[in-house]
């Protein structure tokens, strides 16, 4: 054999060698790859570890510590939960409380009481807590449906947790671990209380919202409202649990607004048959009539009963979080999603056009994203200088301060509801997941993910 066939059988080798190794290591689930590496002697096995393959036996090892230590600080963020509900039984504790001023100069306190659940990275990206008013009490649910309340003016902060019978008609095991699937939202209308969740079965994806009575020994639960739909391009790996939409709200005629996601099936947005991606009224015999379509993850709703205005916000992919208004429902709106958006694609390419193809433009929208999440009307009680005044508040992270994540985004709208004419950033420097008006007391209450707390923001 002459020199150049010795190096190219060499060089063959060595490829085929590299080939193998790189599609074998770390496959320990994949038979191919297991059969193959049983043909190796462990000897060489053991040189090609710490030789060629080194390099893709680092990053796998690396893989597996990672996940590790993701594991152990999720059950570190449980135990810390556990332990404070033991060292503080039945009170909320106490933190220190924070001076905001606001980008135009507007004063406002912030008094912070700890929850006791893990924070949102310690859940697992489950949402940490919902919130509503019944009467003096404040109702407080996290994000697998574990039901508080408190006295709002008991300033000791005394916690109460009720009974439910939830993991009766919620079987799904990754609603109670750390996991993003949970409740989506919580409202509270006359003696009723309401939850929203959404799920994947089979392949089969469903809303859902359940009610039942107030009562503060148990809450028993009954479905109130389910909408299924079924394809079989739908799977449970390819769900996005994060485009649930569930945001509920009182609505007239002894209906209910609700915000349904694209559930991460994008196309569903744009079918005027689907319930996706939709703004929707719901009714008690399982009816739903849209007022607004091509919608991402509606995350936010009002409905304000004066005007006779639906607001909602909603997520955009990589950028264009939107502030959407319908003033004649009447007409059905068409935001534009998956068609139209102020954000990019994964892969960095714009979209198409609102107006350019007739889909109604947001009033606002955010580049880049601030991770929007609720929206509330403040009334002149709350300040003599407010009129249209709403607060829109944001997820994100810390590190994007700047970008307006971890804000409330203050907007002050004309009487027509056309256009924004005054806006304000109040910088809280937390997840605000979720936040009610409390006229009388003239607070905004919100539930803080990064602490995890609840807040009292007040001029």
């Amino acid at each position: 054999m002459n020199q150049k066939k010795i190096i190219y059988t060499a060089v063959i080798s060595l490829i085929l060698l590299l080939f193998l190794g790189f599609i074998t290591v770390g496959q320990n689930q994949n038979k191919f790859a297991q059969s193959v590496k049983s043909l190796i002697p462990e000897v060489v096995k053991t040189a090609l570890k710490k030789t060629i393959f080194a390099v893709p036996v680092l990053i796998e090892e690396n893989i597996i510590n990672r996940h590790k230590i993701d594991t152990l600080f999720i059950k570190n963020s449980l135990l810390e939960s556990r332990i404070q509900r033991l060292e503080n039984p039945q009170y909320l504790e106490k933190l220190k409380p924070r001076k905001i001023t606001s980008k135009n100069n507007k004063e406002y306190n912030l008094e912070l009481y700890k929850l006791p659940f893990p924070d949102h990275d310690g859940w697992a990206l489950k949402p940490v807590a919902y919130l509503d008013k019944y009467n003096d009490k404040i109702f407080i649910l996290s994000g697998r449906a574990d039901i508080f309340y408190v006295d709002q003016f008991d300033k000791s902060f005394k916690y109460t947790e009720i009974a439910s019978n939830i993991k009766s008609l919620i079987k799904d095991k990754k609603f109670y671990d750390p996991f993003i699937l949970s409740i989506k939202d919580v409202l509270i209308s006359g003696n009723k209380i309401y939850l929203t969740f959404g799920n994947i079965k089979d392949t089969c994806v469903s809303i859902s919202v359940l009610v039942a009575d107030i009562n503060f020994e148990k809450l028993t639960f009954k479905n109130h409202f389910k909408k299924t739909e079924c394809h079989d391009y739908f799977k449970e790996n390819d769900m996005n649990y994060q485009h649930i939409g569930g945001r509920i709200v009182e609505f007239k005629n002894n209906k209910l607004l609700l915000s349904v996601g694209d559930f991460g099936y994008e196309a569903m947005a744009q079918d005027k048959n689907s319930i996706f991606g939709k703004i929707v009224s719901i009714d008690t015999k399982n009816n739903f009539n849209i007022f607004s379509m091509g919608s991402r993850n509606p995350q936010g709703l009002k409905y304000d009963k004066d005007a006779d205005v639906i607001i909602h916000t909603e997520h955009g992919p990589t950028g264009g979080d939107e502030v959407n208004i319908n003033i004649d429902l009447n007409n059905k709106k068409n935001f534009g999603w998956p068609v139209a958006s102020y954000g990019v694609t994964s892969a960095g390419d714009k979209f198409q056009t609102h107006k350019e193809n007739n889909f109604d433009e947001p009033i606002k929208y955010f580049v880049p994203s601030i991770g929007i999440s609720e929206i509330l009307n403040i009334g002149k009680n709350f300040d003599e200088e407010f009129s249209n005044d709403y607060f829109v508040t944001a997820l994100g992270w810390k590190t994007q301060l700047e970008d307006g994540d971890n804000t409330i985004h203050h907007i002050r709208l004309n009487k027509e509801y056309t256009k924004i004419i005054y806006e304000d950033k109040i910088v809280i420097g937390e997840r605000i997941r979720d936040s009610i008006y409390l006229d009388n007391e003239k607070t905004i209450l919100m539930s803080l993910e990064t602490i995890p707390a609840i807040g009292f923001l007040k001029k």
